[in-house]
């Protein structure tokens, strides 16, 4: 796969991303909490595990060793998610884009 490729994935990625935290901005406390027909239990849960593996991901591709740690224990919060998700993004695009 060459780099034009592998950034096409990356935006489409980011832009699927942003789709999911615009749906799951739009819910209730409760319908974000609550369990459903959701692959780790409910949207909340299911919208942590997207950013743990988006951040581990990129930080294995940078040679950063995350062991057994998630992106809830560097002090990211729920509240700075949009926020820190468009930083993932660019982060990606500029490993990815090089």
């Amino acid at each position: 796969m060459n780099a034009h490729t592998m950034l096409a994935f990356v935006r489409f990625h980011a832009w699927a991303n942003d789709r999911i935290l615009t749906k799951a901005a739009g819910l209730s406390d409760d319908e974000f909490r609550a369990t459903g027909e959701f692959d780790h239990g409910s949207a909340f849960q299911t919208l942590r595990h997207i950013c743990d593996v988006d951040w581990s991901w990129r930080e294995f591709c940078t040679g950063n060793n995350v062991g057994d740690t998630y992106v809830w224990d560097h002090g990211f919060a729920l509240d700075d998610l949009p926020e820190k998700w468009n930083a993932f993004t660019e982060r990606n695009a500029k490993y990815f884009g090089r």
